[in-house]
């Protein structure tokens, strides 16, 4: 048995689940940012906890307690280490009662804080007229349940319109996906539409990667996998794959996870996620930038002369082989054309070096620095993009 309850820790207050014994604390009110006052949350938390049975006369299959408490805990403890306003939280792939125990977490905070719901045919390819029936009846029991004007919903793809919302835009993101290829392709997509400190929480999973038997840890698996053993395989292999099992699976009754997305974890992501031949083409532009910036510093004091002259040059000829391939698949023109800049001014540098004149070529040379330092910055600004926008 499992007992939840509000508990006092000094001056602050904590929602806390003692299972046979073992305490862990979901929410920490002392942690409140907003406006309002602690108790308001508290009383408002245990309204919407008591809403359980009703809000389960309307769903398709039982509610879990235990995943509705982790998402409401999880939905509060983010707001609560915010302003609690213009808060936006997206539901992808499920269009069920059950939204209900996020959308009045997020109410409790703001009137105007809105919870977006994708519901469509994703992997399982529905038909949209049964999708638009489900639509219907979704918005119905939502505005019986009194939190319609929270919830935006709209159907589709999942991965189709999550890919055309802008990036940094969600507080938190929930997912219900359970196969291994689709659910990779969500969260790495969803990370890239989180704020930084945003939350990414889905379903699904049964135990760490860690956990598994070893005969299912060590077993072959394709996009499609999905359950093996009693185990949502699918979703525990995928959160390894990205996570390596760092992220938190609080209540053990509970198949919810939840991982915060800081700068840090999204870049990391991010760049790992990036295909390996993109990745190391910008890698090496970037290399040869220092080293292209060094050889011309070595050039503004006279050293080296004409084999320095060609080293260089030859160094610039493959930065803009390797630009063009990457402009055309970015779709960046900009990156091939500040190199040819760059490129016919280093031209204009040695012919004044052949003429022995001095004065034109530390000009040329320094106008070629310059044109180094913008097309360093073009480069930068297209890993950037390509990471987080491709």
């Amino acid at each position: 048995m499992y007992e939840l309850s509000i508990r006092a820790n000094g001056i602050k207050h904590e929602l806390v689940i003692n299972d046979n014994g073992s305490i862990t604390r979901l929410t920490d009110f002392g942690m409140n940012l907003t406006e309002k006052h602690t108790p308001v949350y508290i009383d408002g938390l245990q309204v919407i906890m008591h809403n359980l049975e009703e809000v389960n006369k309307y769903a398709e299959k039982p509610i879990v307690q235990e995943d509705m408490v982790a998402v409401v805990a999880f939905t509060i403890d983010r707001m609560l280490r915010t302003t609690g306003k213009h808060a936006r939280m997206l539901n992808l792939g499920d269009l069920d009662a059950g939204i209900y125990f996020q959308a009045a977490a997020l109410k409790l905070f703001d009137e105007k804080n809105r919870l977006y719901c994708c519901g469509g045919w994703g992997s399982n390819q529905a038909a949209p007229s049964t999708t638009e029936s489900q639509l219907r009846r979704f918005s119905q029991t939502m505005a019986k349940l009194g939190v319609s004007q929270q919830i935006i919903p709209f159907l589709g793809d999942s991965l189709q319109q999550l890919a055309l919302i802008q990036n940094d835009y969600f507080d938190a993101i929930f997912l219900h996906e359970q196969r291994y290829g689709t659910v990779m392709e969500e969260m790495i997509l969803a990370i890239k539409k989180l704020k930084p400190g945003g939350i990414l929480m889905g379903y699904h999973c049964d135990c760490y990667f860690s956990e598994l038997p070893p005969q299912i840890q060590n077993k072959d698996f394709t996009p499609d996998e999905q359950m093996d053993g009693g185990y949502h395989t699918g979703v525990i292999f995928a959160l390894k794959v990205l996570f390596d099992d760092d992220y938190e699976k609080p209540l053990a009754r509970s198949t919810v996870w939840k991982k915060t997305i800081t700068t840090e974890v999204k870049a990391g992501i991010l760049r790992q996620c990036l295909p390996p031949h993109d990745n190391e083409q910008f890698t090496r532009l970037i290399s040869q930038c220092q080293a292209l910036e060094s050889g011309l510093s070595r050039l503004d004091r006279m050293e080296g002369g004409e084999q320095l002259m060609h080293e260089i040059g030859s160094m610039i000829s493959a930065c803009e082989r390797i630009a063009a391939d990457l402009a055309y698949r970015t779709g960046s023109t900009k990156l091939k054309l500040d190199i040819v800049q760059l490129k016919e001014q280093f031209l204009e540098a040695m012919m004044s070096f052949e003429r022995k004149c001095e004065a034109t070529f530390q000009s040329k040379v320094n106008e070629t620095r310059s044109l180094l330092n913008d097309w360093s910055r073009t480069l930068r600004d297209d890993e950037r993009r390509w990471m987080y926008e491709s």
